[in-house]
């Protein structure tokens, strides 16, 4: 088998190494005649695990693809391959060169992944797609949801919650993303404030049901651009967790 390598982040600042990360992101395509069509699925790594290229045979009689890696290098992408039934053969079967824990969202484009909040959706969209179209079983699916989890399948999915800046930090003068989720559609004011407590910057978004992100570009409230240091913003006229009522933000210095 293949496999995808991993990517080591390491953050150096004031001369130390302050966050250490093995990990990446990229897209996951459904291509299956059974899986719901439109949707695409992001996929984190970590050093801890290792994810599959398959191959279809074709001396496999039926065989096909079921799900693509996002195309980053030389095919094959075959993430995930099934067999419908056949002649002589009355079962179904399908192989997942992934851990379905590892999936995340459910993206309108693959330029999505990494800038939007990694929910849990697309295990639950994936296995029930496999369970009812694949094969065509009547299971009742608990939610898929575990310790730490972002809103997904439990009655709770669409809270209000601030969800923290990516990336974090970042560097001054360049875009960062304010997450954020929202129980109902309003819209939303992000207030950007200095370590004195400062308004000095703010982002007006149309909030929608669900998952948001507000991208600031660093422009202070009086035209300037926000210099490196330590920031906090919060969501003006949103019930949130009192622990989510503010967010930091680290900039640093891009020379």
């Amino acid at each position: 088998m293949n496999r995808f390598s991993r990517i080591l982040s390491i953050l150096f600042l004031a001369g130390a190494a302050v966050v250490v990360t093995w990990g990446v992101a990229f897209g996951m395509i459904p291509v299956a005649s059974w899986a719901h069509p439109g949707r695409i699925y992001g996929i984190d790594q970590t050093c801890l695990d290792l994810s599959d290229v398959l191959k279809v045979l074709p001396t496999v009689d039926g065989a096909a693809e079921a799900m693509q890696y996002q195309n980053l290098g030389p095919a094959p992408w075959t993430a995930s391959v099934y067999r419908p039934l056949g002649s002589g053969r009355d079962y179904r079967t399908l192989i997942d060169g992934f851990d379905l824990a590892h999936l995340r969202g459910n993206y309108a484009t693959l330029g999505q992944i990494g800038n939007l909040p990694a929910t849990d959706f697309a295990r639950g969209y994936w296995l029930d797609d496999v369970l009812f179209a694949h094969f065509q079983v009547c299971a009742a699916r608990r939610p898929v949801i575990a310790v730490g989890d972002l809103p997904g399948t439990s009655a709770a999915r669409f809270a209000n919650a601030n969800l923290g800046a990516f990336p974090n930090p970042s560097f001054a003068g360049r875009n960062v993303s304010l997450r954020f989720t929202l129980a109902k559609a309003m819209p939303v004011t992000l207030r950007i404030f200095d370590v004195a407590g400062r308004a000095v910057a703010r982002v007006a978004v149309k909030g929608v049901e669900g998952a948001n992100v507000a991208r600031w570009d660093g422009t202070l409230a009086n035209g300037a651009s926000a210099s490196a240091g330590v920031y906090f913003y919060s969501l003006e006229g949103v019930d949130v967790a009192p622990d989510q009522r503010s967010a930091k933000l680290i900039l640093l210095s891009s020379r």
